[in-house]
C-alpha cells in the first residue's frame, strides 16, 4: 500500500504524470490509477488503497470540479484530516472544500515557484508524521527548472551601461531591417467562439448550430487567426467554458444569437475585446432561411475585416470558396451533418437520406460525397454490415473525382482506408486533413487510432488527449479517448471518459453501451446491465440488447440470454457476433445440434465477408477460430488461431478467444497458456471466473 493516494481527472494526465515522478523522487510511495492491475475490481482497490493511505492529494483543476468520483475521494480525506489539495487551474472548488487552502501549481509543470514547491513537500511530510526528513533537502523533483531559473537570476547582473548599449544596437539593427517603421512580428489574435443562441422559433436552433459549426470551420482556415476553442455543438452544451479560462486564452470572443421569423433567419453577432474588456463591433444580417452560405460569408467577411486579417480578395481565394450554389442542397447537407454528428444508428441513416438528397439536387456537390462517405463507414463499424461498407467506398471514389483537395473528402478516405486496414494511406490522408484544417479532432483521433494499432500506445494517448481539448464538449473525442483506455484494460479510466459522454450527450444510446461494457469488464454486472438497459429505452438497436444477453449469458441464465440476442437479430441479421452468440448460448441450453450449426454457419459466412474488406482485423479473425471450432472443424480452427496470433498478441480479447477456440478443439494446454496471456494483457478476472465455458 502506498504513503499517498493522488486523485485526479484523467483528463490532466499530461500535467499530473511530471508530478507524480516529482513526488516519487523525493522517496513517497505513490497510488494513482495507473497503478491499477489487469483485472483488478477498480471499486475494490481503490477503496482499500484510500484506506490505506496516509495522505490524499486531490488535484483540483477545470476538469476535476467536474468528477463526481474525484470529489468523493477528496471527501474521504477531507474526514479523516489527510487532505492535501493541489490548485492547477483558478477554478472554483466545491463548497466542501472552499476552506481547505492548497498549493498553487497554476503554471505547473512550466514553471514551478521553488517555495511553493517545498511548502508542498512539508505539507505532505507532516500530514505522514515523517520526522526523518531535512526542511532543507534540495527539490529533488525539481532539479532543471531550479539551475535554469537561478542562471536566469545571474543573467540580470549585467551593468546599466551594458544594457544600454545592446538596447541601442537592437534598435539600430530593427531600423535597419525595417526603415518604414512597420511591425516586425505581426501578432496572431486568438479568438473563441461560443454557440449562438437560438430563439425558440421551432428552426432556430438548427440554423444555431448550423451556423456556429460551419463559420468555425471557415475561420479555422485562416493562418493568421487562432481559435483558441470553440463552444461545445449539437445540444452538447453541458460544460460551459469558464469566463477566467477564456479571458487568460484568447484575445477576443465571437458570440451572437439568431432567429427565425417566417424563414428569415437574422443574426445579431458580437466582437469583444478581451483584453480591454469592451465591445469592439456589432452588427445585424438577415438573409432568407435558404440563403446560409451568404450569412456565413457576411460574417466570416466581418470578423476577418474587423481583425485585419486580410483582404476580400484573400478570402474569396481561400477558405470561402462556395461548396455548392445550391440553397436547397447545402441545407440539406447541413441537416445531415446535424444528425452525423449526433451519432446513434437513426440519425446516420437518416442523415444519408440527407446526403442522397444533397446530390441528387447537385451532382458535383463534393463534401455532400464525403459525408456521405463516412456515414456509410459509421454504419458499417456499427453493423458489421458488408453493403455499407461498398456503399461508402462509393461515395468516398464521388467525391475524390470531384474535388480531391477539400479537407472532407481527404478526411472521409481515411477513413475509408482506416476502416479497411490501410494504414499508411490512412496516415497519408489524415496527414493531409491536417494540412488543411489544423483543428480537426476527428483527424487527429485516426492518427491516433493508427497509432494504437501500431502499438505505439503512449502517442496514441496523447493525441487522443489533444483531441478532447481540441472540442472539449465534442462526446466522439470523448467516445474514442473511452474506447482507447477500455482497450488497453484501463476500465477506471474509461468509466470516467464514457460517464462524461452521458454528461455531454441528452438520450444517447452509444455512450450508455459503452459504460455499460467498462462496468461488465471491470466485474460490475448489475450497474453493467442497468446501462445496457438504459441505452435500450434510448435507442430501440441491437447492440443493447446483444449487451444485455451478454450480461445474462455470464450469469448462466441461458435462455434469458438467448431471446436478448434473438431480439437483436431481428433488427441486424448481418452481425457475425449475434449468431455466434445465439450458438454459444443453443450450445449451454443443450439444444437441436443442427440449429446449433446452422448459427455457426451463418456466422462463419458474414465474418468472411468482413475479412474480405479487411483481413488484417483481428477481432473478426477471433472469432471465426471460435466458429470453426464450435462446429467441430479443428483444422480450420488451428489456421484461423495461427493467423489471429500474428496479427495481435498484445490484446486481451483476442487472446481470450483463442483460447475459448482451443478449448472447444480440446487442446487445453494451449488454451492454458492463452488464458496466461489474456490475463497478462488485461483480461479481467473476474470474466474469466463467470465465463460459462470455463465455469462448467
Amino acid at each position: 500500500m502506498a504513503q499517498v493516494f493522488l486523485s485526479y481527472s484523467h483528463e490532466d494526465l499530461p500535467r499530473v504524470s511530471p508530478l507524480v515522478n516529482a513526488l516519487e523522487a523525493e522517496g513517497y510511495s505513490i497510488w494513482w490509477d495507473r497503478a491499477l492491475q489487469p483485472g483488478d475490481s477498480f471499486e475494490n482497490t481503490i477503496d482499500q488503497e484510500i484506506q490505506a493511505a496516509g495522505c490524499i492529494v486531490v488535484i483540483w483543476s477545470e476538469k476535476s470540479v467536474a468528477s463526481q468520483w474525484v470529489k468523493n475521494e477528496a471527501l474521504e480525506g477531507l474526514d479523516r484530516k489527510i487532505l492535501l489539495p493541489v490548485l492547477l487551474d483558478d477554478v472554483r472548488l466545491p463548497v466542501a472544500f472552499k476552506q481547505h487552502q492548497g498549493v498553487n501549481f497554476k503554471r505547473w509543470p512550466e514553471t514551478v515557484d521553488p517555495d511553493e514547491y517545498r511548502r508542498f513537500i512539508t505539507a505532505i511530510d507532516q500530514v505522514l508524521n515523517r520526522t526523518d526528513t531535512d526542511p532543507r533537502r534540495e527539490l529533488k523533483g525539481m532539479h532543471t527548472l531550479s539551475r535554469q531559473r537561478y542562471r536566469r537570476r545571474r543573467r540580470d547582473f549585467a551593468t546599466p551601461l551594458t544594457i544600454l548599449t545592446m538596447a541601442i544596437a537592437c534598435l539600430f539593427v530593427i531600423w535597419w531591417l525595417n526603415p518604414a517603421g512597420t511591425d516586425t512580428q505581426k501578432v496572431t489574435p486568438r479568438l473563441t467562439m461560443t454557440p449562438f443562441v437560438a430563439s425558440d422559433a421551432p428552426e432556430a436552433k438548427f440554423y444555431a448550430d448550423s451556423m456556429t459549426s460551419e463559420v468555425i470551420q471557415q475561420l479555422g482556415q485562416f493562418d493568421d487567426l487562432e481559435l483558441v476553442q470553440i463552444g461545445s455543438l449539437w445540444d452538447l452544451d453541458l460544460i460551459p467554458m469558464s469566463s477566467t479560462i477564456m479571458q487568460q486564452e484568447s484575445d477576443f470572443v465571437l458570440s451572437g444569437d439568431l432567429s427565425v421569423n417566417n424563414n428569415i433567419v437574422t443574426i445579431r453577432a458580437r466582437l469583444n475585446n478581451l483584453t480591454s474588456n469592451s465591445l469592439l463591433w456589432e452588427t445585424i444580417y438577415t438573409e432568407d432561411g435558404d440563403n446560409l452560405f451568404e450569412l456565413q460569408k457576411k460574417l466570416v467577411f466581418g470578423v476577418v475585416g474587423q481583425l485585419n486579417l486580410a483582404t476580400r480578395q484573400n478570402i474569396e481565394t481561400g477558405g470561402l470558396a462556395i461548396i455548392t450554389p445550391n440553397k436547397d442542397a447545402y441545407r440539406d447537407y447541413l441537416k445531415g451533418m446535424d444528425l452525423l454528428r449526433r451519432g446513434e444508428q437513426h440519425h446516420i441513416l437518416n442523415a444519408i437520406g440527407r446526403f442522397q438528397r444533397a446530390v441528387d439536387i447537385d451532382s458535383t456537390f463534393s463534401a455532400a460525397y464525403a459525408a456521405m462517405c463516412r456515414a456509410y463507414l459509421e454504419r458499417y463499424r456499427i453493423s458489421n454490415a458488408t453493403d455499407e461498407y461498398t456503399h461508402g467506398q462509393e461515395s468516398c471514389e464521388q467525391a475524390q473525382a470531384l474535388d480531391p483537395k477539400q479537407s472532407d473528402v481527404q478526411l472521409a478516405r481515411a477513413e475509408l482506408y482506416l476502416t479497411s486496414g490501410e494504414l499508411d494511406l490512412a496516415r497519408y490522408h489524415y496527414t493531409k486533413t491536417l494540412e488543411i484544417n489544423t483543428r480537426s479532432a476527428d483527424a487527429t483521433m485516426g492518427l491516433a487510432e493508427i497509432l494504437t494499432e501500431e502499438g505505439n500506445q503512449q502517442a496514441a494517448e496523447e493525441l487522443f488527449m489533444k483531441a478532447t481539448r481540441l472540442r472539449p464538449t465534442y462526446w466522439k473525442a470523448q467516445n474514442r479517448l473511452g474506447n482507447f483506455y477500455f482497450r488497453q484494460g484501463l476500465y477506471y479510466q474509461a468509466m470516467e471518459s464514457f460517464l462524461r459522454v452521458t454528461q455531454l450527450t441528452t438520450a444517447n444510446a452509444t455512450a450508455y453501451n459503452n459504460l455499460g461494457a467498462a462496468q461488465f469488464y471491470a466485474g460490475d454486472f448489475e450497474p453493467a446491465y442497468e446501462s445496457w438497459r438504459k441505452a435500450s429505452e434510448y435507442s430501440t438497436n441491437s447492440a443493447a440488447y446483444s449487451n444485455m444477453g451478454t450480461a445474462l449469458y455470464y450469469a448462466g441464465r441461458f435462455k434469458d440470454a438467448l431471446h436478448q440476442f434473438e431480439t437483436a437479430l431481428k433488427m441486424d441479421a448481418n452481425d457475425h457476433r449475434l449468431w455466434g452468440n445465439i450458438g454459444d448460448n443453443l450450445r449451454f441450453l443443450k439444444g437441436d445440434s443442427s440449429r446449433i450449426n446452422d448459427a455457426y454457419q451463418q456466422a462463419i459466412a458474414l465474418a468472411e465477408k468482413n475479412l474480405a474488406i479487411n483481413s488484417s482485423n483481428a477481432a473478426t479473425n477471433s472469432r471465426l477460430a471460435v466458429y470453426y471450432a464450435a462446429i467441430n472443424t479443428p483444422d480450420k480452427a488451428r489456421i484461423q488461431i495461427e493467423k489471429t496470433a500474428e496479427i495481435a498478441l498484445n490484446d486481451a480479447n483476442i487472446l481470450y478467444d483463442l483460447a475459448v477456440a482451443n478449448a472447444l478443439i480440446g487442446d487445453n494446454m494451449a488454451s492454458e497458456q492463452y488464458i496466461q496471456l489474456a490475463l497478462e494483457a488485461g483480461y479481467p478476472r473476474s470474466l474469466l471466473k463467470s465465463d460459462p465455458q470455463f465455469v462448467q
